[in-house]
């Protein structure tokens, strides 16, 4: 059962009551519940397994973040407390009804985004709201100061939800307010391989989960390099940006990394020839309507083990040089993100 900090909430519980699992397996990222209850008590005390916050960093299998604390001088004190949070409709009366604090406070975000972002036309954003009113008063006001954005409530429907998604990730608008929508990622964006598959660009997988995604179902037979899946039309490409010498032999040290933002360099096996099968696939992909996939990763182990992979997403064939091995410049379908590209630009010095 997913989110399962929300346990003592009647749905929840309704569910809980009516199921008898053998074994009962309880997913959270937020264990510690604001009202003290403690989730545990479903499992006897028992935590299967725990990753923490620093560690998921650690492992890149969440982004690293910086977290600004803005300060806020709207006088809350007389607004009630009731059931561990605030009067959300007496926040709606001082957030966007109250028109002279609503616009000071609206104020007051516009200048702290400006002072600590370095250009407002990378930001993507979301700002979650207490009431319908309140994320048009949102919305209203940072259209007025010139910044593209929108809103979104739960009774938006699924063709708003998508399109405000795909202009967010288009750079068209800059922020979303959204309200009642705790749950739901514009972020996250499919990587368009002609078929159903879950993975997003720009997020980390094990190897195991990125071909089990695409339906290979015997992933321990696949090492590094290129795995060729022929009913789905894809070259999948493992690539490790930092080779140490213990785990390579002199014919596996590949050449690879990031030109710029949308092009990488990718040096094949020792043994692929440009004039043959294997060679001629990757020159002439898109004519054949076949597809090529990059995940890198900076090492080969991480502290826990094997490393996972990041998505740069789909490429093309622009030119190569050389042959056995190959030293092939594709282009990426979508530019590589700047936390990204450091790690993956070898001309990039300190």
């Amino acid at each position: 059962m997913d989110e399962f900090h929300h346990a003592a909430a009647p749905t929840y519980q309704g569910l809980l009551n009516h199921f008898k699992p053998k074994i009962l397996l309880g997913l959270t990222a937020t264990p510690e519940r604001m009202d003290g209850k403690n989730v545990l008590d479903y499992f006897n005390g028992r935590i299967a397994s725990e990753i923490r916050l620093p560690k998921a960093i650690e492992r890149k299998l969440l982004c690293p973040f910086q977290y600004f604390g803005v300060s806020d001088d709207v006088d809350l004190s007389n607004i009630r407390w009731t059931r561990g949070g605030y009067d959300k409709a007496e926040l709606n009366n001082v957030f966007s009804l109250n028109r002279a604090v609503a616009e000071k406070r609206a104020g007051h975000i516009v200048n702290s985004l400006y002072r600590y972002v370095t250009d407002i036309n990378k930001v993507r954003g979301l700002g979650f709201c207490v009431s319908v009113e309140h994320a048009k008063f949102m919305e209203a006001y940072f259209l007025s100061k010139g910044i593209p954005c929108m809103s979104l409530t739960a009774n938006s429907s699924d063709k708003e939800r998508n399109e405000a998604r795909q202009r967010l990730v288009s750079g068209e608008i800059r922020f979303i307010f959204v309200v009642d929508l705790y749950n739901i990622d514009f972020i996250d964006q499919p990587v368009p391989l002609g078929f159903d598959c879950p993975l997003d660009l720009h997020c980390t997988y094990t190897r195991d989960q990125i071909l089990i995604a695409m339906d290979y179902m015997t992933p321990k037979n696949v090492r590094e390099g290129v795995k060729w899946l022929p009913d789905k039309q894809v070259d999948v490409f493992f690539i490790t940006l930092n080779k140490a010498d213990k785990d390579y032999s002199p014919t596996t040290m590949y050449n690879d990394y990031s030109i710029n933002e949308s092009l990488f360099h990718w040096q094949s096996q020792s043994t692929t020839s440009d004039t043959a099968s294997t060679g001629q696939r990757y020159i002439n992909h898109r004519q054949r309507g076949s597809k090529v996939v990059l995940f890198v990763r900076e090492f080969k182990q991480d502290s826990i083990g094997a490393a996972p992979y990041t998505c740069l997403g789909t490429a093309a064939y622009v030119r190569h040089i050389g042959s056995r091995p190959m030293n092939i410049t594709w282009h990426l379908d979508q530019p590589i993100p700047a936390k990204y590209l450091r790690k993956t630009n070898k001309l990039v010095v300190g």
